[in-house]
């Protein structure tokens, strides 16, 4: 309400007075230009990041990272084992996995080893690690992967995970 009666009151001012409507508009194009450059800055600086975000999850290949001693708590969703970062020049900053829970037929497995046919997947879940691992190092991670609704399972449940991506940076970056 008092919103719409400031307004009522400066078009008023502007229809009345030439001198307020001189000054009006200069502010107004003032407001204007001004606006009209932050969302300009904003958007560079928006493309500028989302440029290094890409070229962070390609500086580090699959095959230069190596995850040991990687065990999964059905119960808690507890996600613990070793990174290796086997890159010489990068750093990996975060690591993206996918874990996958499936539910197997216990006595179709043994026909089927590979779990194509006798497993059925219940769960999977994005898992985020974020730890620092420079060139040539390793460092231990323990994460949650927290799956939907548990589903009764009826066989055999078994997991696995793959690198999803790998964000990496030079090392000397904070």
């Amino acid at each position: 309400m008092v919103v719409a009666i400031v307004i009522l009151g400066i078009l008023g001012l502007m229809i009345a007075s030439p001198t307020f409507r001189k000054v009006a508009f200069v502010l107004l194009s003032i407001c204007g230009i001004a606006v009209a450059v932050f969302l300009i800055v904003i958007y560079r600086e928006t493309q500028t990041f989302e440029r290094e975000q890409e070229a962070a999850r390609h500086r580090v290949a699959p095959n230069e990272i190596d995850l040991t001693q990687v065990t999964l708590d059905y119960r808690s969703g507890r996600l613990e084992g070793r990174l290796y970062n086997r890159s010489s020049d990068f750093a990996v900053s975060e690591l993206g996995l996918k874990v996958i829970m499936q539910d197997c037929d216990s006595g179709q497995l043994e026909h089927d080893p590979a779990g194509l046919r006798a497993c059925d997947t219940i769960g999977d879940y994005a898992v985020r690690l974020s730890k620092l691992t420079p060139p040539g190092q390793a460092r231990d991670f323990s994460e949650y992967a927290f799956f939907s609704a548990p589903t009764p399972r009826r066989g055999t449940l078994r997991w696995h995970y793959s690198i999803d991506y790998i964000e990496a940076r030079p090392p000397s970056e904070p």
